[in-house]
């Protein structure tokens, strides 16, 4: 009966759960919490490998092609706004000296219709690659990892395998596994929708005008020390994971207070 009723508990989990298998050993005397009876058994080491290494190299692979993805376009972005800013308009003079085919030879076609809408960003290029980059991050994590229960993730995003998979910041994974680039990977990540919103609204009203008004340089510069800083400081004094987009972007409204202050309110508004 006991058989009966275990059996039939495991095979609803395994039907609502895909994530879940069972290997059974038939024979006495192996009650254990360990593995080492279970390793005894022909067939279940593949059983358990094969587990742990697909999952492993499926979570690698995914969060590597989304990142190369988001660097080739943040790339393009700025190769398309550093051509944008040599760009200049050419003023046709629309008298009787030139022909219609002349006309139409110098009317503008759509590359020089994109290189004026991407000039419209050349004060901000830096906020603009750091957004969509933490965008393109956010879509690749959601579509590979789906969304995790609110009381497991509240800001609405993945559990927190899938954000590790991605490189969240993780002190254990540093020291113990030498994980060093999670000090780089995690300030691309938001841990959910909610965490993205506060982000890009931040970026949006705050760092924006930051960056247009002290330069691409300076903030990159101040950037860099933030994210090296606070990432170090985490690995070090901090537990558990924790993702660096909030951290990155609160450092750098920090920034502009104390510069703005310096400058006697010039960047504060």
């Amino acid at each position: 009966e006991w058989w009966t009723e275990m059996n039939t508990a495991l095979t609803s989990i395994q039907n609502y759960h895909k994530n879940v298998d069972t290997f059974f050993i038939e024979d006495e005397g192996h009650c254990s919490i360990g593995l080492y009876y279970g390793l005894q058994q022909d067939g279940f080491e593949e059983w358990a490998g094969s587990v742990f290494k697909e999952s492993r190299l499926m979570h690698r692979f995914t969060g590597f092609f989304t990142f190369m993805v988001a660097s080739i376009l943040s790339a393009g972005l700025c190769v398309g706004i550093f051509f944008a800013k040599k760009h200049r308009p050419i003023k046709v003079d629309r008298g009787n000296l030139l022909s219609e085919q002349d006309m139409n030879r110098l009317a503008p076609t759509c590359i020089d219709d994109g290189k004026v809408f991407l000039k419209n960003f050349e004060s901000f290029p830096v906020t603009l690659v750091y957004g969509l980059f933490i965008t393109v991050i956010l879509i690749g994590m959601l579509l590979s990892e789906g969304f995790a229960h609110p009381l497991n993730n509240p800001s609405l995003g993945p559990s927190a395998i899938g954000l590790s998979s991605f490189g969240i910041n993780n002190s254990s994974m540093f020291v113990y596994r030498g994980h060093f680039l999670r000090l780089i990977t995690t300030n691309f990540l938001c841990s959910g929708v909610l965490t993205y919103i506060i982000v890009i609204l931040c970026l949006s009203f705050h760092i924006k005008p930051l960056e247009a008004k002290v330069g691409s340089t300076t903030l990159a510069q101040a950037a860099l020390f933030i994210v090296v800083g606070s990432s170090l400081v985490f690995v070090f004094v901090g537990n558990g994971a924790s993702c660096g987009s909030v951290s990155l972007v609160l450092g750098l409204m920090s920034f502009r207070v104390v510069l703005g202050s310096r400058l006697g309110g010039v960047i504060v508004t």
